[in-house]
C-alpha cells in the first residue's frame, strides 16, 4: 500500500489517507534516496508528515540517531542531508505553537525537545550557501531559506553575503591563473609566524580565500587560534591585519557560530579555548567586552568585535522571544511581554555604555585622536538607534561622559531624534540631567539651526539654564544663585547656543548677566582655602570667556539668522 511514488504519497497525506499508519520509514526512505532535481512534492510531503508527528499518536518522528551523522557532515553537501535540515526545521519550527496549543503558554517537559538541540550541530549556513548556488533545489529553497530566517535570524548578515558574493567571483578568476600553492603544514606555520613573516603570512591567507568552503569550516579553528590573539599586537603589521580581516569576513558567511565562539574565545581567554560556548556567549552577548582591551584600540581588528556583537545580540534576542513563546505566552502568566522587553532594553542599554566607555581617552590619550575608534563605533550605534529610537531616549536620559557629545553628534546622524524629548529631559529633578541635556542642545543645535530648534532653545534650552542658576524656592520668596559645579558645566553650551541662533543671544547674555550680578566678591586669596570660594571663581571666570562669544553673536544677529537656513 505504501509502494507508491512520491506524487502519490503526497496526495495520500494530505488527504489524511494515512493519520493511523507509521508512515515515518517511507519518508525515511524518500529523504535518503533522493536525487537532483529535488521532486516538487518532497517539500510539502516532508511538511504535512511533520504536522502528522504532532497529530497522531501512530505517526513517529525519525530517529534522531539515525539521521544525525549524515546531517552533521561538512564534506559534500547531498539531497538528503537537505532535506533531512529541512524535516527537522519543519519539526522545530512546529514545537512551540504544538505546545502552547497543549499546554496554554505553561511550562511543559517538551519545551526543548528539539532536534539537534546544540545549534553547532549542523552546518546550516554552509549547506543554505549550497542550495542557494547549486541546480535542482528550486522547489525547496524558498521554504528553507524561510524556516532558517525564522530559526536563525543571526545567520542572515548583509555584509558576510556581499562578501561571499566577491569571493565567487574571485574564485571564478583565480581559476584562469595558476599560482602556487602551499602545502597545508606550510600555510599553518606562515600564520603562526606572521609578525617575523609577515610575506608569507599574507600569500598563505590570500591562498586560503580560495579554497572551497567546505575546507574553510575545517580550518576556522586553527586559523583564528594562529592569528587573532597575536594580531593586536603592536608587532603585527596593518597589512597581516587586513589580510586576516578579509578571511574572517569570508568565513562569517561559511561557518558564523563556529567562528564567533573561536573568536569570543581568543579575546577573552587565549588560554581557555573552550570558556565560553555558543549557547553562553547567546544568553550573555556582553561576555564579549571581556575582550583584550588592545583590541579597542585597534581600528583594523575592531570591526571584527563589532561584527560578533551585533550577531550576538540578534541571536539573544530572538532567543529570548523564542523562549516567552514557548513558556510564558499565557496572558495569565506573571512574566509577560514588557518583561521581555524591559530584559532586552536594559541589555542594549548596557551594551550602549559598554561601547561609549571604550571611545573615551585612557592614561594621556587625546580623544581628538582617536576617530579611527570612534567612526567604526558610532556607525553600530547610529545602526542600533534606526532599528530602535526608544533606545536613544533610554540612553540619553541615563546619560553618559559630556566629553563624548561633540562625537555623537558629529558621527551619528541619528543623533537628531533627541530633540524629539529634550523638553522634557530639561525637566528632570536631577541637575546631571539637566546639564546633560543643555550641553547636548548647543552641540546639537550649533550643527543642525533649524527653526523648530530655535524655538525649543527660547522655551526651554534658556529657562532650563536660568533655573538651573536660579532655582525656585518654596515659599515663593526669590530665589538666589545656585553657584555650583552643574551650572559651570552648563555655561560652557552658551556660545553654541548663540552661534547656532544669533538672535537668541540677547536673552542668553541677559542670563549669563543676571549670573554675573549675582555672584559673591572674593579675594584673591579666598578660592586657595575655600572649595565653594573655588567655584565661584572658576565659574567667574568661564562666565568671562562666554560673554564675550555671546556677546558678539548678539552684535551680528541683524546680519546672520540660521534659523531660517
Amino acid at each position: 500500500f505504501l509502494n507508491v511514488n512520491v506524487d502519490h504519497f503526497s496526495q495520500l497525506l494530505r488527504g489524511h489517507a494515512l493519520q493511523h499508519v507509521d508512515i515515518s520509514q517511507r519518508v525515511l526512505e524518500y529523504i535518503m534516496t533522493a536525487t537532483l532535481p529535488i521532486n516538487t512534492q518532497m517539500g510539502p510531503l516532508i511538511k504535512q508528515y511533520v504536522q502528522s508527528i504532532f497529530h497522531s499518536s501512530d505517526v513517529n518522528a525519525l530517529p534522531e540517531a539515525l539521521i544525525a551523522d549524515t546531517v552533521r557532515q561538512r564534506t559534500v553537501v547531498t539531497p538528503c542531508q537537505v532535506l533531512l535540515l529541512l524535516y527537522i526545521l519543519y519539526y522545530n519550527e512546529s514545537i512551540p505553537s504544538e505546545l502552547l496549543n497543549e499546554h496554554q503558554g505553561k511550562p511543559s517537559a517538551a519545551e526543548s525537545n528539539t532536534i539537534i538541540c546544540d545549534p553547532l550541530e549542523i552546518p546550516i549556513k554552509h549547506v543554505l550557501s549550497h542550495v542557494e548556488t547549486a541546480q535542482g533545489y528550486r522547489d525547496i529553497y524558498p521554504d528553507l531559506l524561510s524556516c532558517v530566517a525564522n530559526q536563525f535570524p543571526y545567520l542572515f548578515d548583509v555584509r558576510a553575503a556581499l562578501v561571499e558574493t566577491g569571493r565567487r567571483e574571485r574564485s571564478d578568476e583565480s581559476l584562469k591563473v595558476y599560482i602556487k600553492r602551499m602545502s597545508w603544514s606550510s600555510v599553518e606555520e606562515a600564520l603562526e609566524n606572521h609578525i617575523d613573516r609577515p610575506n608569507e603570512a599574507i600569500s598563505a591567507l590570500n591562498q586560503l580565500t580560495k579554497e572551497s568552503t567546505v575546507e574553510l569550516a575545517k580550518a576556522t579553528n586553527t586559523i583564528v587560534r594562529a592569528m587573532l590573539p597575536s594580531l593586536l599586537c603592536d608587532e603585527a603589521g596593518d597589512a597581516v591585519r587586513d589580510a586576516f580581516s578579509e578571511l574572517w569576513d569570508m568565513l562569517n558567511n561559511v561557518a558564523p557560530r563556529e567562528l564567533w565562539v573561536v573568536t569570543v574565545n581568543c579575546l577573552c581567554s587565549p588560554d581557555e579555548p573552550l570558556k565560553y560556548n555558543l549557547n553562553a556567549l547567546i544568553a550573555d552577548p556582553l561576555i564579549i567586552f571581556k575582550s583584550d582591551v588592545r583590541l579597542f584600540r585597534s581600528p583594523k581588528m575592531l570591526p571584527i568585535f563589532l561584527t560578533v556583537l551585533a550577531s550576538l545580540r540578534t541571536a539573544s534576542k530572538h532567543n529570548a522571544w523564542q523562549r516567552f513563546s514557548t513558556t510564558f505566552a499565557n496572558k495569565d502568566q506573571f512574566f509577560n511581554a514588557r518583561n521581555v522587553t524591559t530584559m532586552m532594553f536594559a541589555q542594549d542599554s548596557a551594551m550602549l555604555q559598554f561601547l561609549l566607555e571604550i571611545c573615551l581617552p585612557q592614561n594621556d590619550e587625546s580623544i581628538d585622536n582617536l576617530d579611527a575608534i570612534h567612526l567604526p563605533i558610532c556607525q553600530f550605534i547610529h545602526g542600533i538607534f534606526i532599528e530602535d529610537q526608544i533606545l536613544v531616549k533610554l540612553l540619553h536620559f541615563q546619560t553618559y561622559d559630556q566629553r563624548l557629545l561633540p562625537m555623537m553628534v558629529q558621527h551619528v546622524p541619528s543623533i537628531y531624534i533627541t530633540a524629539n524629548f529634550l523638553a522634557e529631559l530639561l525637566k528632570q529633578p536631577l541637575p546631571e540631567q539637566v546639564v546633560f541635556g543643555i550641553l547636548l542642545a548647543g552641540y546639537l543645535f550649533e550643527r543642525y539651526p533649524l527653526e523648530n530648534y530655535a524655538v525649543l532653545t527660547e522655551k526651554n534650552v534658556i529657562r532650563a539654564l536660568a533655573k538651573l542658576a536660579f532655582p525656585p524656592t518654596r515659599d515663593g520668596s526669590p530665589p538666589t544663585l545656585q553657584a555650583n559645579s552643574y551650572l559651570l558645566e552648563a555655561l560652557s553650551s552658551t556660545p553654541h547656543l548663540a552661534n547656532a541662533f544669533p538672535h537668541l543671544s540677547p536673552a542668553i547674555n541677559d542670563v549669563l548677566n543676571d549670573i554675573t550680578q549675582a555672584l559673591p566678591a572674593t579675594s584673591a586669596g579666598d578660592f586657595w582655602a575655600d572649595p565653594v570660594a573655588l567655584v565661584h571663581e572658576q565659574i567667574r571666570t568661564r562666565l568671562k570667556e562666554v560673554q564675550q562669544i555671546v556677546q558678539e553673536q548678539a552684535q551680528n544677529k541683524d546680519k546672520v539668522n540660521k534659523s531660517i537656513m
